[in-house]
């Protein structure tokens, strides 16, 4: 036999003898995986999520094992993970029989549209370290056997309509780094256990119906970064004990019944970026101490009963974004160190006692992009410096004090949507120069001392919708060239000196809702 033929044949027994045994390795791994999958446990996980029709399946009857449905992790052929988030189930809860999942670490049936009570059988879950049921319609009170899940670290059960009280047993889930129970129906006070939970990074409650005060526990949160209790009817004052939260970055009270003042001891958290205390009941002065709080971005103190000026010291607060102190009861003068916030894209200290005139220096705050100073008492002319702000949409003055004339730099505010300047005792003429503000909506000019003439080049203002100059001193004719805002919905000249007749132009208006000469 040549050597050539022999080298072949041994190549041929060598790929046979391989061929062989991987074939018997495969069918040795079926084997295994066959006795795996006829696991009693094993069938009932699979069983269990068959019944809850969440899963489509072939006419035929042939599927994939449950391991690789969508949504499905499994670690040795049982159940770990269920993951369904945004995936469309709209059935009761209860279809999921959760006792046959003894290894689920992770639940997440957020925004399934699911429905019904939360069964008792969740507390069988004892692995579990993420449940996630927020955004659907469940409803019932939560059940006691929550108390079971020890290894959660984060609970999310809000925008649902859970109702009843907190349970007491949240306080045994000692590893919740995050609680959201927010937007649900509670009631009653937050249960003083859920004040042990030590760990907590993340707690929301918002948007429910809770009564009763803050206790002086709180304190223990330490770690808390996120606090959130907006929108109940939470009372008492806010505790100096929150101070000791030095982690916190955003503590959110607003839209409760809180009464007593802002205690300074807020200043030590450095790390704030966002502290909302609106609508509320709160009275006194605002902190001077506040001002050392520099990494706020959001300063939210509006509708409640302070009092006292705003402190200079504000003007530290250099990432501020949104500052907003309207509706109180703040008197003295606007600061001159606010113009320091070069950030601020929202001012708002509107419906106040504010007096003086408006400083200078918030024409540095060339970020503006509202500025609401309106229904107040301030007096003064408008500064010029104020046109610097060409990011401004929103100018409202209105209902205040306010003399000279309107300063003709306003024109350069090319971004304006809505000028409020009416209610004043403004002299001299209106600026040609605002016929350049081509973005405004609203220009609203009544019930001051203006004179002089309708200037024609307001007829660029293309995209107003109201003009109101009425109640005011204003002679001369109606210009024919108002014809072409052809958007005006309300147009007011009455109660001036305006003569001659009335331009067949106005016809063109066709828009018109209100007009009043």
């Amino acid at each position: 036999m040549a050597p050539s033929s022999f080298v072949s044949i041994s190549i041929l027994v060598v790929a046979l003898v391989l061929c062989i045994f991987m074939h018997a390795t495969t069918m040795v791994n079926a084997a295994v995986s066959m006795a795996a999958s006829k696991s009693p446990a094993l069938e009932l996980e699979a069983k269990a999520l068959m019944e809850t029709r969440w899963w489509i399946f072939p006419s035929n009857g042939k599927y994939l094992s449950h391991c690789q449905w969508y949504g499905i992790t499994c670690n040795d052929g049982s159940v770990t993970e269920i993951d369904m988030a945004r995936f469309y189930l709209g059935y009761e809860i209860s279809k999921l029989n959760f006792s046959c999942f003894p290894n689920l670490v992770r639940l997440s049936l957020s925004l399934t549209g699911l429905q019904g009570s939360i069964p008792h059988e969740i507390g069988t879950l004892s692995k579990l370290t993420y449940l996630d049921l927020s955004n659907n319609v469940l409803e019932g009170e939560l059940p006691i056997s929550l108390a079971n899940l020890t290894q959660l670290v984060t609970f999310n059960i809000s925008y649902n309509s859970i109702s009843g009280s907190i349970p007491k047993v949240v306080g045994n889930l000692k590893n919740l780094l995050k609680l959201d129970l927010g937007s649900n129906y509670f009631i009653g006070p937050i249960p003083t256990e859920i004040y042990l939970l030590t760990n907590l990074t993340y707690l929301s409650a918002q948007g429910n119906q809770l009564t009763g005060e803050l206790p002086l526990s709180i304190a223990n949160l330490t770690q808390l970064v996120t606090l959130d209790l907006s929108y109940n009817l939470i009372k008492g004052s806010i505790p100096k004990e929150l101070g000791n939260l030095k982690n916190l970055q955003e503590l959110s009270l607003n839209n409760n019944k809180f009464t007593g003042p802002i205690l300074s001891a807020l200043a030590f958290l450095t790390n704030l970026s966002n502290l909302d205390l609106s609508f509320n009941e709160i009275n006194g002065p605002i902190p001077l101490e506040l001002g050392n709080n520099k990494n706020l971005s959001s300063l939210n103190l509006t509708n409640n009963r302070l009092t006292g000026f705003i402190p200079p010291s504000l003007g530290k607060l250099t990432n501020l974004v949104t500052l907003s102190l309207h509706s109180n009861q703040i008197n003295g003068s606007i600061p001159s160190s606010l113009g320091n916030l070069t950030n601020l894209v929202t001012l708002s200290l509107h419906s106040n006692q504010i007096s003086a005139s408006i400083p200078s220096s918030l024409g540095k705050l060339t970020n503006l992009v509202t500025l609401s100073l309106h229904s107040n008492q301030i007096t003064g002319s408008i500064p010029s410096s104020l046109g610097e702000s060409t990011n401004l949409v929103t100018l409202s003055l209105h209902s205040n004090q306010i003399t000279s004339s309107i300063p003709s730099s306003l024109g350069e505010s090319t971004n304006l949507v809505t000028l409020s300047l009416h209610s004043n005792q403004i002299t001299g003429s209106i600026p040609s120069s605002l016929g350049e503000s081509t973005n405004l909506v609203t220009l609203s000019l009544q019930s001051n001392q203006i004179s002089g003439s309708i200037p024609s080049s307001l007829s660029k203002l293309t995209n107003l919708v109201t003009l109101s100059l009425q109640s005011n001193q204003i002679s001369g004719s109606i210009p024919s060239s108002l014809g072409k805002l052809t958007n005006l919905v309300t147009l007011s000249l009455q109660s001036n000196q305006i003569s001659g007749s009335i331009p067949s132009s106005l016809g063109k208006l066709t828009n018109l809702v209100t007009l009043s000469l």
